[in-house]
């Protein structure tokens, strides 16, 4: 009976230590993703600004509609912040960044980087706006080499270490 406690709870505990690996390693898999899926966002909400010449929030809920994912439905979140009664372009975006931070692998950098481009959106003309979502894209891609280099540093360590870790801390506890 003590030893079928005993080797229960060693199962658990290195099932634990290895599902701790693997979400470590997953967010690192996800990350380029993830930056890819809001470049390719942005360059839509590139389009409608340079060519539909649509209102930002009809803008911002097409492009998620378009899009789909956490990303598409970031975007559809600040469109229907936008949509709100007292809600400017700032606080719309803040909405969908808030969606992105806890829904996406997407680093503090990473978020930082849309925070920034928020704040000239369906603030300044069409030229600015333009230049400022192409500059953000080009900040994105630096940030996606930079997220496929650590995937491929981490993403294997991490799996590894889940799980050998879980079986060393099980072997202690034994």
């Amino acid at each position: 009976m003590w030893m079928t406690l005993k080797a229960g709870g060693f199962a658990l505990v290195a099932t634990a230590g290895y599902m701790v690996g693997q979400t470590v390693a997953s967010s690192y898999a996800r990350r380029p993703d993830d930056l890819k899926q809001c470049q390719a966002a942005l360059g839509l909400l590139s389009s409608e600004v340079e060519y539909a010449t649509t209102h930002l929030g009809v803008a911002l809920q097409r492009v998620g509609r378009s899009l789909g994912g956490q990303v598409g439905d970031a975007f559809c979140r600040a469109a229907a912040a936008l949509a709100g009664p007292a809600n400017g372009t700032v606080e719309a975006w803040e909405e969908g960044l808030g969606w992105l931070q806890t829904t996406t692998a997407l680093s503090r950098a990473d978020i930082e980087i849309l925070r920034t481009l928020g704040l000239r959106l369906g603030a300044t003309d069409r030229a600015d706006q333009l230049r400022h979502l192409a500059v953000a894209v080009e900040r994105l891609k630096v940030q996606e080499e930079l997220a496929r280099q650590a995937r491929d540093r981490n993403e294997t360590v991490w799996r590894y270490l889940g799980a050998l870790g879980g079986l060393a801390l099980g072997l202690i506890l034994l």
